[in-house]
């Protein structure tokens, strides 16, 4: 059975509707999560009939399906939003509700989080829904069951079979590595609440920051920001802040490049090489690191998968074109700079590596992947992949790999030069006739003479906002301590994640320059 949870705004029938306060003022807390505002919520029709009072407004504030014999608890708390001043003209009005629960049957309904509010993993063509457990076996998931949680750290998780299809797999039957091609995990779309605004123009004297002392806030849903008193329309260009400021809501940048995106399928690991040559993964003992460094532009060899080689070597044009190859009808490109940030971010929160606890908040870093030979899903603390969960963004199996660590990770984030234009160097292999055409592939920065500037980030791309920025020793620093050098006329390319050779710098918020010269990369598909 779908439901739908309503708190419907009542009146008494002898009262003006003026005297009641509007739901933009209340304030609403579901089940211990992160505060909301009542009148954000989507309007839904009012159902309540009494002879007493009338409903004004109804905001659905959760959605979710129950199958046979199951049975959920929530704790509701509202209360008048502590932003609510005087000039608002509330004193002495009433606010009157009911909770209300609507329900339908529906034998074949798929499973969907209340909490995602419709943004739930999106599966097409050739992903195949999974889950994976504990020592790391996978198996195919059940959409009408619960296959994901992002309120406990379960992010949904799906795979591209290296041949056969989906049906030739049952439900709950384990599908063996050989058999999979590629994994991907599922960042759902969603705003989040400004919390630095990224325009330092230096290195300031600052301590390093460590971190954020609590989680970075996130709501999940369709609908976008616009300029109020609580949300800014998300600016789209680097450098701008439009009518942002810190405590607003904006919807991350990385969902609305792709037109009615509901998020993003991740690459799980940083992309791999196939190395045999009649394109099976059945025999992996005979792969190389020096095998896995190749210089050439091939779709049909890409792999993304645990232990195993990252493919490396190749100019950035060459990876961009293999990226974009790889799944057409998925929206297959590679990722960019604005959606390591979203991920970041989604790590950073209450949903990834936070924690919150008698009432805060606090967050662990994630591990860095310390493999010498360039393997995927390492960490540091352990072996291979399948003891691995601190490399994780989410501390659990779920979690998309190699973001911290491992090799520094090239992403499609380019700066313009000094008349706004974009300039390609040799190193990139890019030209005016190979470079994408349509914006929604890149990051355009705007022209930066010094790589310690940082007031052109484009917001949501966790760069600028990680500051105050220090320097020790020569390095420069912010979030977690890691390193922070913006694109300038050194390297007008980002590379995210840093090095196994790098140190403690290395981590998920750490961004560096280059030229175009390969480091590796990640595959992005927008659905």
């Amino acid at each position: 059975m779908n439901y739908t949870i309503k708190i419907e705004q009542l009146k008494p029938n002898n009262e003006e509707e003026t005297n009641q306060i509007e739901s933009k003022y209340i304030a609403i807390e579901v089940n211990e999560g992160q505060k909301e505002i009542l009148g954000d919520y989507t309007k839904g029709r009012s159902t309540y009939e009494g002879e007493e009072y009338e409903s004004i407004e109804a905001r659905e504030i959760v959605k979710g399906t129950l199958k046979g014999e199951e049975s959920r608890n929530y704790a509701i708390k509202l209360w008048m939003d502590e932003n609510v001043t005087l000039e608002d003209n509330v004193v002495n009005k009433k606010f009157i509700g009911k909770v209300v629960v609507d329900g339908n049957l529906n034998e074949l309904a798929e499973y969907n989080e209340p909490i995602l509010h419709g943004t739930n993993p999106v599966l097409k063509e050739e992903l195949v829904p999974v889950v994976i457990d504990d020592k790391g076996n996978v198996t195919k998931a059940n959409t009408k069951e619960e296959w994901y949680n992002y309120e406990e750290k379960r992010w949904a998780n799906a795979i591209i079979l290296a041949n056969g299809s989906s049906e030739d797999y049952k439900e709950g039957e384990q599908i063996p590595e050989e058999d999979i091609e590629s994994y991907f995990v599922w960042i759902p779309r969603y705003n989040y609440k400004l919390f630095d605004m990224g325009e330092y123009t230096s290195v300031t004297d600052a301590i390093t920051n460590k971190g954020p002392t609590t989680a970075i806030q996130i709501r999940f849903g369709t609908s976008d920001t616009t300029d109020t008193k609580k949300e800014c329309a998300t600016p789209k260009v680097s450098g701008e802040s439009g009518d942002c400021a810190v405590g607003k809501w904006m919807t991350h940048p990385a969902f609305l490049a792709f037109e009615n995106t509901k998020g993003l399928w991740v690459g799980k690991f940083e992309t791999g090489y196939n190395q045999s040559e009649d394109g099976s993964l059945k025999d992996t003992t005979s792969w190389t690191k020096e095998n896995a460094v190749q210089k050439v532009s091939d779709p049909e060899k890409i792999i993304i998968k645990p232990n195993l080689y990252s493919w490396s070597g190749m100019v950035i044009a060459n990876a961009y074109q293999t990226s974009f190859n790889y799944k057409r009808d998925l929206e297959s490109h590679m990722m960019k700079n604005t959606e390591w940030g979203a991920v970041a971010y989604l790590t950073n929160s209450l949903y990834g590596r936070c924690t919150k606890v008698n009432g805060q908040a606090t967050c662990t870093e994630v591990t860095q992947n310390r493999n010498s030979e360039s393997l995927t899903g390492y960490t540091y603390e352990s072996g291979k992949y399948p003891n691995s969960t601190g490399a994780s963004t989410t501390a659990n199996r779920s979690g998309i790999y190699d973001m911290s660590g491992g090799n520094w990770e090239s992403v499609m984030g380019i700066m313009a030069n000094a008349n706004g234009t974009l300039q390609f160097n040799t190193e990139s292999g890019f030209t005016n006739e190979n470079f994408p055409t349509e914006e929604k592939y890149y990051d355009k920065y705007l022209y930066n003479s010094h790589l310690q500037i940082y007031n052109k980030r484009i917001l949501g791309d966790a760069t600028g906002e990680l500051g105050p920025f220090s320097s020790k020793n020569g390095t420069i620093s912010s979030m977690y301590s890691d390193y922070a050098w913006f694109v300038c006329y050194n390297g007008i390319f980002f590379r995210r994640g840093g090095h196994v050779s790098t140190g403690s710098n290395d981590g998920l918020f750490a961004f560096y320059y280059m030229n175009g010269n390969m480091g590796v990369f990640r595959i992005v598909l927008a659905l």
